[in-house]
């Protein structure tokens, strides 16, 4: 049933690769909306790219293994933010981080959403993937 695993959305992809993935995950939920399940599954399979562009915009809290508490940088992010887009970039990842990344992964039984709910999710993740290539091309046109 599942639409991607998990490890087919993997670090280091493009931003485009990253697009192409959640447009066949949207692709999938519009395709299976009323089966049981499948928005579960749309969140589950995509969940991991929040993870994935806060590593790739802030390598250097991630040194040495080091697995930083990312919800409290994304926290920090949104309230005092180094630029208006880093503060973007927090808010929402906060949000989907809390209300639908954490609960799909870690109370897989348990959780549950809607195909509209789903839908949100993975735009979410697109405007994520749009905040951190305008974010890098800040940080370039910056240095």
């Amino acid at each position: 049933m599942a639409i991607a695993p998990r490890a087919l959305i993997s670090s280091g992809e493009s931003a485009d690769k990253i697009r192409q993935r959640l447009d066949l995950a949207v692709r999938d939920l519009s395709n299976h909306a009323d089966e049981a399940g499948r928005p579960e599954v749309a969140v589950s399979s995509t969940c991991q790219v929040i993870e994935d562009l806060t590593r790739r915009l802030w390598p250097d809290r991630f040194e040495m293994g080091s697995s930083p508490d990312l919800p409290a940088m994304w926290r920090n992010l949104f309230l005092c933010p180094p630029t208006e887009l880093e503060g973007r970039f927090g808010s929402i990842a906060t949000t989907l981080h809390f209300t639908y990344r954490n609960p799909a992964s870690h109370r897989v039984d348990d959780f549950k959403c809607s195909a509209i709910e789903a839908f949100f999710f993975i735009q979410g993740l697109r405007t994520l993937v749009d905040l951190w290539e305008r974010i890098k091309k800040e940080r370039d046109t910056d240095e």
